[in-house]
């Protein structure tokens, strides 16, 4: 997989130096409805613009001649007074502001009356920071409330939790801007360190005791009254992947996820510490709840030799990896810090600085609103039930900022694969050979899996648990630098350490999958069912007298198709040939997208049921 590059010492010491200074935190809730200041309307067009040819720039959006001018927002309240809530966008032809966008009704009636644009501004309520230390009443934790003053009936709960390195008050903006809409929002503070810090298993075991104690004990530390029962659960960087952790370990923490530019590798500058920290999204997504994420564009860009969200390990892979319904936007023009209040990025210090970013703070501040008009919408959904704002969240026409990429995915049709046969106990550290082993309630059968090239045994946990769940121990082989190629013969040791199960199937990924069809050509008699995921094999089969399985993607662009073809007349006509549509290359396996594959219509997980049924089909 992919290793993180890390700045040498000295570069350290200089970035560090960086993180001097602070400055004076401003407000975060306007002190009258009018005010405006959580969104900049500095670079808004003047409503007395008449020439329609010239270029505009609304928001971040660059607007040509004929182009809508649909993503400046505005308060209502500053264009007539009438108007309680909401935004307005600028006209078609960006001469003016179109009030018929400003809605008077009730921002909490779930009416279709509701504008719900409004989400991208502060909402109808005051809120009321609590800022609550660790052991006050036997708090787990220092953390801070943002409670909507004066909402009634039962509130719905959200759980903030921030990057690598982050305070809490670096995100008050957006956060306040989430709960003035009618959520009480809580967001806790981490231990983080440089040197022999935490994990982000035990910080996820840490939370998981946080968040217990917290439905417990929430209702005693506010006026309005809490919900825990619709509970959503958000993460900036590496929250997000310590909030993934906690969803896996218990899927029923939370109702809803939403990622704010998520990463699943460790972050820069903690190399210094010398231990692991394990990718939490190579073992199959457990959470079944809907989930969004929001990256960022230059995330992946790297700034001094590092990137702060990496490809493979940003946005695009927790989207990848979890199942529908879920939603995936890319921002334009901004970075993986710019989500920061503009006036802590001065404490923020080397771990905003070392990350590529818009470098304007008026876009920052725009970026921020957007920020908590998506959650907001999105919590609105899946906490309050307002479906309306689905449509919101799926047209970014519709959205005060550009974007670069939006992608939805909805329910997909259920996969029947049977129901397990008992619990699974995962070793990487098995006795007698290198690799990781499966041990389900079954006995007798089991099976051997040889990985694509560069790939990290653990990427196919998802396939071989449901294997194992179902009586097919599974045994996944590490090769010499993750290359099958010079391990073709690596399943003998499989063979002799545990020679116990009357019946051993082989299987591979990619050039994993052409090895040990190779090896099954050499060992016939110690086969009894081989299983290619987007592979071939390149010796002859044809005398094979055990079940053989091809199985590939429709979108597959990295799978040689005339290859397969001839690979197809080296097996016996029994030979079944299975196609999924749909999926990729990289699907069946969770390791992020792969260069120069297809673009995937079903997720992962999708793809992986589909992989096990055809498997147990086959041998059933």
């Amino acid at each position: 997989m992919k290793k993180l590059f890390f700045l040498s010492f000295f570069l350290f010491i200089s970035f560090f130096c960086i993180s001097c200074g602070g400055s004076e935190k401003k407000p975060v809730r306007p002190a009258e409805p009018s005010d405006t200041e959580a969104v900049d309307t500095d670079t808004v067009p003047d409503t007395d613009q008449t020439d329609p040819d010239s270029t505009s720039n609304c928001g971040n959006k660059e607007i040509e001649e004929g182009e809508i001018c649909d993503g400046t927002a505005m308060e209502c309240s500053e264009i007539n007074p009438e108007y309680s809530g909401g935004i307005a966008l600028c006209k078609a032809d960006c001469t003016g502001w179109d009030e018929s966008t400003c809605k008077t009704a009730d921002p909490d009636d779930p009416g279709d009356d509701i504008d719900t644009s409004s989400v991208f501004s502060f909402g109808p309520y005051q809120v009321n920071p609590i800022d609550v230390k660790s052991g006050d009443g036997s708090a787990p934790r220092d953390f801070k409330i943002y409670e909507p003053t004066g909402a009634e009936g039962n509130i719905p709960v959200v759980h903030f939790l921030h990057g690598f390195m982050y305070k809490i008050a670096y995100y008050d903006d957006f956060l306040t801007q989430l709960a003035s809409h009618g959520f009480v929002v809580v967001s806790s503070q981490s231990d983080h360190a440089m040197i022999n810090g935490d994990t982000t298993i035990v910080e996820a075991e840490k939370l998981a005791t946080f968040l217990n104690w917290l439905k417990q004990n929430l209702q005693s530390k506010v006026s309005v009254t809490v919900d825990v029962e619709h509970f959503g659960i958000s993460g900036h960087s590496r929250g997000g992947k310590v909030t993934n952790r906690l969803l896996n370990s218990d899927p029923s923490m939370a109702t809803s996820f939403f990622g704010v530019d998520p990463v699943d590798s460790a972050p820069p500058f903690s190399g210094f510490v010398g231990a692991s920290d394990p990718e939490s999204l190579s073992d199959m997504v457990q959470f079944k709840g809907e989930s969004m994420f929001l990256g960022t564009e230059f995330g992946p860009q790297k700034k001094l030799g590092t990137s702060c969200a990496p490809d493979g390990d940003n946005s695009a892979h927790f989207y990848s990896s979890y199942p529908a319904p879920s939603r995936h936007i890319i921002a334009a023009g901004v970075g993986h810090a710019d989500m920061v209040d503009p006036a802590d990025v001065n404490s923020c210090g080397m771990y905003c600085s070392s990350c590529a970013s818009s470098g304007n703070t008026e876009l920052n501040q725009q970026f921020i609103a957007y920020i908590g008009g998506l959650m907001t919408a999105f919590f609105n959904a899946t906490l309050k039930g307002q479906t309306q704002y689905e449509a919101l969240l799926d047209d970014v026409s519709k959205h005060p900022f550009q974007t670069t990429l939006a992608d939805h995915k909805s329910y997909e049709e259920a996969i029947e694969i049977g129901d397990p046969l008992g619990e699974v106990t995962v070793s990487d550290k098995p006795s007698g050979f290198d690799g990781i082993f499966f041990d389900g309630p079954g006995e007798d059968e089991a099976i051997i899996f040889y990985p694509g090239a560069s790939i990290e045994p653990a990427a196919y946990s998802s396939i071989m648990t449901m294997l194992a769940e179902r009586g097919i121990d599974g045994f996944i082989i590490k090769m010499p630098v993750d290359m099958a190629v010079l391990g073709q013969s690596k399943a003998d040791d499989i063979y002799k350490k545990y020679p116990s199960y009357k019946k051993y199937y082989l299987s591979g990924h990619s050039m994993g999958g052409a090895m040990i069809a190779n090896y099954a050509a050499k060992t016939s008699n110690k086969v009894n069912g081989l299983f290619m995921l987007a592979a071939y094999p390149t010796e002859n089969l044809t005398a094979a007298d055990y079940p053989i399985l091809f199985i590939y993607g429709s979108e597959d662009g990295v799978l040689n198709r005339d290859k397969l073809a001839t690979g197809l007349t080296l097996t016996p006509a029994s030979a079944v040939n299975y196609e999924i549509p749909g999926g990729n290359h990289a699907y069946f396996g969770n390791y992020g997208e792969q260069d120069g594959d297809g673009k995937a219509t079903i997720s992962p997980i999708t793809q992986q049921k589909i992989t096990v049924r055809e498997i147990l089909n086959l041998i059933r």
